[in-house]
């Protein structure tokens, strides 16, 4: 059986755990979901580097979940290794490369680069299904900043990824996910993460009891008993699961 590995569960300002980003190993390949600027470490403390990942899925366009993607490809392009694959939803397009790492990809001693240099691109549209290997996945939209496209996926039509987003109570009650890794924040006045009361009222105990919070600041241990009584609980760096 197929299984996620949470090479992460930080928040983009967390020191104290890497970025909130999964491994999957599949038949076609290691894969992750977002490469963000902790990727390397992350990689290096389960035994692997950058040039050991094949596939990567890219939910939206902020550091903590793109940024790594600089290393990723240039370490293979400079080892002579095949392009991994890349696979995005097609609004992301020129966010990802025109407004993010054009800047320092863009030109390497061989002259000008695209992202087709490093990647093997494939933009998803709208509800897609794609899969890696024998993973299954099933995009969908999140509501994360205002204006700018965010995205989760559902995997294996049993494990529920939500990427970064406030609540999503009509997608749970879309896919009845078994298990759901979902966006959390400490702080309540955060406007684009979904808060502890947010959480609470989007969703009713059954739901909650199936959910897992990741994607946490420092700081968390200051709401640690509300979500052990409301929750399944936190995601836990390290922590794999089956898909």
């Amino acid at each position: 059986m197929a299984e996620l590995t949470l090479l992460g569960v930080g928040s983009a300002d967390s020191v104290l755990h890497y970025n909130t980003n999964a491994l999957i190993p599949t038949q076609a390949g290691r894969m992750l979901i977002d490469a963000g600027h902790t990727i390397g470490r992350a990689l290096h403390a389960v035994g692997l580097g950058c040039r050991d990942v094949d596939v990567i899925f890219v939910t939206h366009c902020h550091a903590d979940h793109i940024y790594g993607l600089e290393r990723i490809g240039s370490e293979r392009l400079f080892a002579g290794l095949p392009r991994p694959r890349l696979i995005a939803h097609r609004s992301l397009e020129s966010e990802l490369w025109e407004q993010s790492l054009k800047g320092s990809m863009g030109r390497i001693g061989e002259g000008e680069c695209s992202l087709q240099t490093y990647f093997d691109v494939q933009w998803l549209d709208d509800g897609e299904r794609f899969a890696v290997g024998e993973v299954d996945f099933e995009l969908f939209e999140t509501q994360h900043t205002p204006g700018k496209p965010c995205f989760g996926v559902m995997i294996n039509q049993r494990v529920m990824y939500s990427g970064d987003t406030r609540p999503l109570p009509h997608v749970v009650d879309r896919y009845q996910p078994e298990l759901i890794l979902h966006d959390f924040t400490v702080f309540e006045s955060n406007p684009v993460h979904a808060t502890l009361s947010q959480l609470l009222a989007a969703y009713p105990e059954g739901v909650r009891r199936r959910m897992k919070l990741m994607s946490y600041e420092d700081d968390v241990t200051q709401v640690a008993d509300a979500v052990k009584a409301s929750f399944m609980g936190f995601a836990e760096q390290g922590e794999t699961v089956a898909l």
